[in-house]
């Protein structure tokens, strides 16, 4: 029996509305990033943001300011009160859920489509595995109009889906929340990315231990086919953190690595493709704390695209 689909490949989502959207645009942002990240790199005590949160009540040492200062607070809330008033930031305040795809994301997709059965000599995938997400639906929609014989073969999985932000979500900007909600401030720079847990949300490590069952998910639901029948092919779209967590489980990485390819110029590219191959159909990861029905995957490489080469048609209009 085999036990593993012999290649499992991860995209991420088309190209979002989150790219038009500069904070640097919003009234006094610049002046108040350079303020925040000069507070930010002076907090050493989880007091400072005490003598903040309860003024003339907590005895600081000579060396250290309160954080956050009462300037950078109001410059959190004026930039916040600029982003509310100015429609062009809505995607940036409330449900994550809902952000779609701009035209030229959908259209990256299309092209995957058209490319993808070439890639892969001939086979496509049995099943695209997706998450309930606007910005991943549109991105399988945009596939199936490249590739239509794709139809009919999604599945909506929500354990693919995005780290959940919780409630930094409603003041849009990570730098304003943290600011406006300083203990969280104090934890993030004491956990790191991979331990801090947002509040009403996730931490990067719960999106690991997500990750962990999807690759068990994928291997009880599409492995275990007879001996001498090809393990079928599966393609998961979804998101950047979600895709840092696959990698941190197939590629042994550490927090190091995982921090460093969160930084933006890092992160997996809109619309490629991660493809894995089954080294062995019965061996397990070598990690210890990988689940026994974790396969162990060479990584193949990255299916690039070239963004001079995206043609704009009309498809994203017949589509909607």
């Amino acid at each position: 029996m085999q036990k593993y689909p012999d290649n499992v490949l991860f995209g991420r989502h088309g190209e979002s509305v989150f790219v038009e959207i500069d904070s640097n645009d919003i009234p006094g942002y610049r002046d108040f990033s350079r303020l925040f990240y000069d507070e930010f790199s002076a907090l050493e005590s989880n007091l400072q943001v005490k003598a903040s949160l309860f003024p003339g009540r907590v005895q600081l040492p000579n060396h250290l300011k309160p954080f956050p200062s009462d300037r950078l607070t109001q410059m959190a809330l004026n930039a916040l009160q600029a982003m509310k008033d100015d429609k062009r930031f809505a995607p940036l305040l409330g449900n994550d859920k809902k952000t779609p795809l701009t035209k030229k994301g959908f259209e990256q997709w299309v092209q995957v489509g058209e490319g993808l059965e070439e890639y892969l000599d001939g086979i496509l995938p049995e099943r695209v595995i997706l998450p309930d997400q606007i910005r991943t639906v549109q991105s399988y929609e945009g596939l199936i109009h490249g590739c239509p014989k794709l139809r009919g073969r999604g599945n909506i999985d929500n354990k693919f889906r995005e780290q959940e932000m919780g409630l930094r979500i409603d003041d849009g900007d990570p730098l304003i929340y943290a600011v406006l909600n300083p203990r969280y401030a104090w934890h993030f720079k004491q956990r790191g990315l991979l331990e801090y847990r947002h509040e009403g949300g996730e931490s990067m490590e719960d999106v690991i231990d997500r990750g962990r069952e999807s690759l068990d998910t994928l291997s009880n639901r599409y492995g275990g086919l007879e001996s001498g029948k090809p393990s079928p092919c599966i393609l998961v779209i979804t998101h950047h953190r979600f895709m840092l967590a696959i990698r941190f489980l197939l590629e042994s990485w550490d927090q190091e690595i995982l921090e460093h390819n969160d930084l933006p110029p890092n992160r997996p590219p809109v619309a490629n493709l991660l493809h894995y191959v089954g080294v062995d159909g019965e061996k397990k990861a070598t990690r210890p704390e990988a689940t026994p029905s974790v396969v162990e995957y060479a990584k193949k490489g990255w299916l690039e695209l070239k963004d001079e080469e995206i043609p704009y048609r009309q498809i994203w209009k017949d589509a909607a």
